[in-house]
């Protein structure tokens, strides 16, 4: 699963997170792209918001087993902080984190699915992930796999706090009947979105998917 935590609008004093694989043992190495194992300020990860020098906020993509998110301060300060905190699914394909702005992405997938929920998807998937900042504005986001490059069956989820839609077909792709577009939706502030292309049978294959913001 991919996990986000943040103490963003939680707290008056100068938080930090981490991740952690045991009560005192942070995790170690150097995070993928896009990911943040320890945080102090949220502003280190690309957000500009001056407001937010004392919020903290982590993701990481985390195979099963048992960690812990640990609370910290940065220096002597204390008291009581809320934290957001999200988790999904990302299958047991390619998980890729992706700028904030629109794009169109590629790939093929292949192997077993580990994904599957009402619109079906027993097939391999990609995930692409991306944050976004506390004072980000009003958009609106949709995706697609309505590409002559989509060469199989797919389908879409869409997954955002604990909002998840998803979509198989869509009658209004003329050039590929079996390719997927989300409904369009709104993004702002601060927070973790996904969306997954998954296959309606058991086999993947190539793919383009569309992101729109």
């Amino acid at each position: 699963e991919i996990v986000y935590a943040s103490t963003y609008g939680g707290a008056s004093w100068d938080t930090v997170l981490f991740f952690a694989s045991s009560c005192t043992t942070a995790l170690g190495g150097t995070p993928p792209t896009g990911q943040v194992y320890c945080n102090d300020d949220i502003n280190s990860t690309g957000c500009t918001e001056q407001t937010s020098i004392n919020s903290s906020v982590v993701t990481a993509v985390l195979n099963p087993g048992t960690y812990y998110l640990v609370l910290a301060s940065h220096g002597t300060s204390a008291g009581a902080a809320n934290i957001t905190f999200e988790h999904h699914p990302v299958g047991s394909g390619a998980v890729v984190n992706v700028p904030f702005q629109s794009g169109r992405y590629t790939g093929t997938t292949s192997g077993t699915g580990a994904i599957s929920g009402t619109c079906g998807g027993t097939g391999p998937e990609a995930t692409y992930w991306f944050r976004t900042c506390p004072t980000s504005g009003r958009w609106f986001f949709n995706a697609s796999t309505c590409d002559r490059t989509t060469t199989f069956d797919t389908v879409l989820y869409h997954r955002f706090g604990t909002v998840q839609s998803c979509v198989d077909d869509s009658t209004a792709c003329t050039i590929n009947p079996r390719a997927s577009t989300t409904a369009s939706s709104t993004i702002q502030g601060a927070g973790l979105r996904l969306v997954t292309v998954d296959s309606y049978s058991s086999t993947g294959g190539t793919y383009a998917v569309n992101i729109s913001i």
